[in-house]
């Protein structure tokens, strides 16, 4: 099966998070895609991060019942902070029958030749990288045999810290994640 790596600090997962998951597997790019609550994402060192659990559990809630969608907690119990080459090289070794495909946005392709063992990621998996609204995508993906773009994905302008700064400042992030995610927020009085 071709599986799609979705990784990130989901600090809270929102609707565009979900959203760009399900139309990767509706348009076949991947057969599923496997959502990892990172721990803490090295270019992160200052966020501040809910517990590992809740994040968990929201990313539990935004998934529950959608097709084609699953979470690996492939990265607890591994040395933090994580890199992506580990995850992706420990997922081949469990899961040798699948190929992978690690999913990034146009803002951290832009930035990929920072990230640890970058050339060894581009040469021994698969890449999808997915345009953000106003960024460029450079270098030009099409130049990397094992890069594909995905082409007509959804943008959503949202992003974890608005939602963060809407719930502190008592507004409501109805529509910008999941509901099920918003009843947990609310009861749980996240991001107080």
């Amino acid at each position: 099966m071709r599986i799609g790596i979705y990784s990130g600090t989901f600090n809270p997962v929102h609707c565009g998070h979900v959203s760009l998951a399900e139309w990767l597997v509706r348009q076949d790019l991947v057969d599923e895609i496997w959502l990892i609550r990172s721990p803490r994402n090295p270019f992160k060192v200052n966020l501040q991060l809910l517990g590992d659990g809740e994040r968990l559990e929201m990313l539990k809630l935004a998934v529950a019942g959608r097709k084609g969608l699953k979470i690996s907690t492939v990265e607890d119990g591994l040395p933090i902070p994580n890199y992506t080459i580990t995850t992706l090289r420990l997922l081949r070794k469990q899961y040798p029958e699948h190929e992978f495909h690690l999913i990034v946005g146009g803002d951290n392709w832009a930035a990929f030749d920072k990230w640890r063992e970058w050339e060894s990621i581009l040469r021994d998996f698969h890449l999808i990288v997915y345009p953000r609204p106003g960024i460029p995508l450079e270098p030009d993906p099409s130049k990397f045999p094992t890069v594909r773009v995905a082409a007509g994905a959804p943008q959503w302008d949202l992003s974890s810290t608005e939602i963060r700064y809407r719930v502190m400042t008592g507004k409501s992030v109805a529509g910008w994640v999941p509901d099920a995610v918003a009843d947990y927020i609310k009861e749980k009085e996240l991001y107080r």
